[in-house]
């Protein structure tokens, strides 16, 4: 309230693009409603975010919308808006305002890749995220004997993110071609990644999962 009552007071309330974001998912005791997972996962539950976008007059009110969307879209958004040349460097970010104004429902973009430290887990691509590695240990419990290391999924995993938005059914075994494309887009993006990152999904991809990976989806016999 604070900073639109600002705005307003300085006449420019109607020419501002003001867009309110969140830090990951809640803590250990906090809700993520129906999403699995929590802050420090790479579940849904730890990664999705509220984001809110007002910009009177080319923002429709009181409109949503299910796209997919990350916050390294906000530099390139922001700056096509302002008319501003983007940065030099590759950006992982797209321009959203197609979204934001309600030209569309969503944009087709490369895979969103989701690291926790250096360590790929999982990939976003339209509907689909697969799982491809976890933690030996749960986040929010002490490290396991040996220290806390990142394991290949003895299988990958894949959710449907529309009708499936928790991350209760693996539909991998159903949808090889997704799996494999999904896999054949993060390898075409690791390959542009500094060389640390490169190593560690390298070194992940090397450990044999076994049972050392948790959290692991037991599909149930009928879907």
């Amino acid at each position: 309230g604070e900073v639109l009552g600002a705005l307003k007071k300085q006449g420019l309330d109607d020419n501002t693009v003001v867009m309110f974001s969140s830090d990951n998912g809640p803590w250990y005791q906090g809700s993520s409603g129906r999403l699995r997972g929590r802050k420090g996962m790479t579940w849904e539950g730890g990664v999705r975010e509220p984001f809110l976008a007002r910009f009177p007059g080319r923002i429709p009110k009181g409109k949503t919308c299910g796209g997919i969307a990350s916050t390294m879209d906000i530099l390139p958004t922001l700056a096509q808006l302002c008319g501003a040349a983007p940065p030099k460097n590759p950006l992982d970010g797209i321009d959203i305002w197609p979204m934001l104004s309600g030209a569309k429902g969503e944009i087709e973009r490369e895979a969103l890749l989701y690291f926790d430290d250096v360590h790929l887990q999982c990939a976003r691509w339209g509907r689909w995220k697969l799982h491809l590695s976890r933690y030996n240990s749960v986040a929010y419990s002490p490290a396991p004997a040996g220290g806390r290391i990142n394991f290949t999924l003895k299988q990958p995993e894949l959710y449907d993110l529309i009708d499936d938005q928790d991350e209760s059914y693996d539909v991998a075994p159903e949808n090889p071609r997704v799996v494999a494309e999904i896999r054949t887009r993060i390898d075409r993006l690791m390959a542009t990644f500094p060389e640390p990152i490169q190593r560690a999904y390298t070194e992940t991809g090397n450990r044999a999962a076994g049972n050392h990976a948790v959290g692991a989806v037991t599909r149930p016999a009928e879907r």
